[in-house]
Formats: structure tokens, C-alpha cells, sequence
């Protein structure tokens, strides 16, 4: 399912025809023959995953392996990359930082980024010929939270599925004979408590944005657009730290998007706290919360209308995602509800947020699936299948709350005009 996600009706994806001359790259080493021959281990080995098969090559070329590039040299630190392009080149190429810039160390035939057979074969690649104390793996490419899209592939329409997900992120701890230190998602709306939980035996550290990450336009030439992770904000702090901990370049990775692009959130998340404490604080919140349904229903509604919302925009229109910062909706039905235990509950998942958020600045910005009623942007019945609902009781409470309505008719009316039209609002009205 393909869906082309456009950063706020001011930032217009446009993708750049050319490639950045700027780029330190070297195309000198000979195909497929590459063998590594580092004679101790490194501290970090960084691996970029890029899925740009896709309407967004060029821009990868011009921000992700241009930054990568960018004087991010060390003996003590590996950086890796495996860039899939859909017009720039055929097959995949897999790149190696020096102190020249970013070698092509090998190019393999084409296969699918979406496929977790892609992702572990490159992860297996890396250790094996860049070995290391600690591991950082980045996942750029399109993404859309749980459902499908993430990491799309346009060759086949192929993507990376939550679930085939988790299968990599298994295969890729029994690789590496441990859980991996720490995962960029430099992917939009990947910042959720479904998508870190299904892989929170895999991994320590989990970094990423619950909203889109913009576009921008490179100040020397108007026609080159870049986004993704920004590099060259981040390794010179980890070259200049090799020896720091997951959690630090946990942080030096918020820096760099924060540094970068100003106007989103990015955080860090300590999973196995996200696992073993927060998700039983969500459990007991959301079995208050489905067990007091009836006697609470306006004011539950009125606090998912007002809670942050992280929908998007697509060449069609809105894209109404249903995906709500879970911290927001909490806060805002503690306001309206005088009920001691739903604000007990709610106070405690709350708190446990703020510590299971490693970064600094801001309320915790994770989001959660909470659906209401739309004519277009229906809820998604394979939902329960995720680990989350397996272990909680947050989808019997969607299960209820995905029949609610906006109550204020003049702002579901403005809401639908853009994501379907009059049709819509006129419809919704009358339905409860």
C-alpha cells in the first residue's frame, strides 16, 4: 500500500532531478569483490539502510549519503551504508566511510528493501566486515507507523511489514549474538508504542518521530531538496566520542534531527523500560478506561478530538492516520473526568512516560492508534494482531472508541472537507 507522505501544505516534496556534485564519492573499487581487512574491532559500527527505490532516490543522494560523507571519519568508529536508488543506478550499492568520503565497497543485484531478507543480509554483511563493540542500525525510507508502507519498495510495491519487522529484528540479534544497541527510524510517524513494542526484545535504544520529517531546501541550489537523517550533525560527535554509550548517541541523534529540522520532535525511548513498566501502566489505563466506556463516553471522545494528532498529507488530501500522542489524550481527560481512579491510572502512565523518554525537551511525544469514526479512513481490522493488543487491553478500548464522532459538527465539517469533501461531513453528521 503506497502512500506518498507530503510534510505540511508550506514544505512541498519536490524531488530533485540532479545529483549533488558535492558528494565525496568514490566509484574507483571494482564490483562484488570487496573484502574487508580491519585488523582490530571498532567501537561503533553505524549501518544506513536505505530504501530509496523509490520517488525519493535523489533526495536520499543529495542529504543521507552526502551527510554521511561529510568528514565522519575514525578508526575507532565503522560507517556503513546499503543505498537501493530506482533511477540513479542499477542493483544496490553497499558504501564504506574513509578519509576520501564514501566508497563504493560493492554493488549486489537489485532486490527488495521491503523484504526483512534485504535488511538482515545487509546487517550480517556489516558485521561480518565491519565488526564492532556496539551497533547503531538507521532505517530510512517512507513509513506510516504500524501499518503498512514502511520502507516501501517501488519495484514491486514491496514493504516492510510490523511483523516482518520484528522477524528481521530477531534474526538480527541472533547475528549479532545480543540485542542491538540502538535503531534510528529515519522514517515518518515510526515514533509509537505499537511499532517499539513489537520489536522490544531486540533492541535497547529506539529513536524516532511520531510526526513527518520535513523537506528542505539546500540554501546554495533551490532545485536540490534534501531530508533524512542529518549525518553531519551527529558523527563528528560520535568520532570525536567513540567510546560513548547507546544512550548517548541515542541523544546525539535527537541533536542532529533537532539541529537540523527544528519544527519536529524526535526522541529516544529506553525499551525494555517501555516493555517491562510503561506498557502495564497502558494496560491499566485503558482497562479503566473500556470498563468506565459508557458512564465517561463524551468526555473520552471530546479528549481524543483535542489530544495532538499526527495525521498527514498525501497527493490525495489529509491523510487521517488516527494516530494520537498518548501523553496528550491522558492529560487532557485527567481535566475533564472527576473520576479518582481513571486519574490515578492516567497520572501514573504519564509519569512513567517522562521516564522512559531518554532525551531532554518537551512532553514525551510517542503516539498510539486511537481511532474514531470515518467514512474514508476506516478502522484497520488486523490491528489486534499486534503484540500491543495481544498483551494489553488498549484494542478492546479502540474497539469502542472507533465508533465515536466528533461531536463539533463545524470542526468535523472543516476536517473532512479536506480529507473527502462535503460528502463526508454531511454523512458524519448524522451518524452516532
Amino acid at each position: 500500500m503506497k502512500k506518498t507522505i507530503i510534510i505540511t501544505a508550506i514544505i512541498v516534496l519536490i524531488v530533485s532531478s540532479g545529483i549533488a556534485n558535492s558528494i565525496k564519492i568514490n566509484n574507483s573499487i571494482a564490483e562484488n569483490n570487496y573484502v574487508n581487512t580491519l585488523d582490530s574491532t571498532a567501537q561503533w559500527t553505524v549501518m544506513a539502510y536505505i530504501a530509496g527505490d523509490n520517488e525519493l532516490d535523489y533526495m536520499w543522494e543529495n542529504s543521507s549519503i552526502e551527510w554521511l560523507a561529510d568528514d565522519s571519519y575514525s578508526e575507532q568508529v565503522n560507517i556503513v551504508a546499503q543505498f537501493d536508488a530506482d533511477t540513479i543506478f542499477n542493483g544496490i550499492r553497499r558504501y564504506s566511510i574513509t578519509e576520501s568520503g564514501a566508497e563504493i565497497v560493492e554493488t549486489i543485484t537489485e532486490k527488495s528493501t521491503g523484504k526483512k531478507e534485504t535488511l538482515v543480509e545487509f546487517v550480517t554483511w556489516a558485521k561480518s566486515n565491519y565488526p564492532a563493540n556496539k551497533y547503531c542500525l538507521v532505517l530510512s525510507g517512507h513509513g506510516v507507523g504500524w501499518r503498512n508502507g514502511f520502507l516501501l519498495d517501488n519495484t514491486d510495491n514491496d514493504y516492510l511489514s510490523i511483523f516482518e519487522l520484528k522477524n528481521a529484528m530477531r534474526e538480527i540479534k541472533q547475528a549479532l549474538n545480543k540485542k542491538i544497541e540502538l535503531v534510528v527510524f529515519d522514517a515518518c510517524q515510526m515514533a509509537m508504542f505499537e511499532v517499539y513494542y513489537q520489536i522490544r526484545d531486540y533492541v535497547n535504544i529506539c529513536v524516532g518521530t511520531p510526526e513527518l520529517i520535513p523537506v528542505i531546501t539546500d540554501p546554495a541550489d533551490p532545485t536540490v531538496k534534501r531530508s533524512g537523517c542529518p549525518y553531519h550533525w551527529i558523527l563528528p560527535d560520535l568520532v570525536e566520542n567513540p567510546s560513548c554509550d547507546e544512550e548517548t548517541l541515542a541523544n546525539y541523534f535527537v541533536h542532529g534531527y533537532k539541529t537540523e529540522y527544528s519544527i519536529i520532535k524526535v526522541e529516544s525511548y529506553d525499551i525494555e523500560f517501555l516493555s517491562n513498566t510503561v506498557v502495564g501502566k497502558l494496560d491499566e489505563f485503558a482497562t479503566v478506561l473500556k470498563n468506565k466506556y459508557k458512564t465517561y463516553k463524551k468526555e473520552i471522545q471530546e479528549a481524543i478530538d483535542d489530544a495532538v494528532s499526527y495525521d498527514g498529507l498525501t497527493e490525495q488530501g489529509v491523510y487521517i492516520t488516527h494516530y494520537k500522542n498518548i501523553y496528550s489524550f491522558a492529560m487532557k481527560l485527567e481535566n475533564s473526568i472527576d473520576d479518582e481512579e481513571i486519574i490515578k491510572k492516567s497520572e501514573d502512565l504519564r509519569d512513567l512516560l517522562w521516564e522512559c523518554k531518554l532525551s531532554s525537551g518537551g512532553y514525551p511525544g510517542l503516539s498510539i492508534y486511537l481511532p474514531v469514526y470515518s467514512l474514508r479512513f476506516k478502522y484497520d481490522d488486523s490491528y489486534p494482531n499486534l503484540d500491543l493488543c495481544s498483551d494489553t487491553n488498549w484494542d478492546e478500548f479502540t474497539d469502542k472508541t472507533r465508533r465515536l464522532t466528533n461531536n463539533n459538527i463545524l470542526n468535523r465539517f472543516f476536517s473532512n472537507i479536506r480529507a473527502l469533501g462535503f460528502l463526508e461531513s454531511f454523512i458524519s453528521s448524522f451518524y452516532q
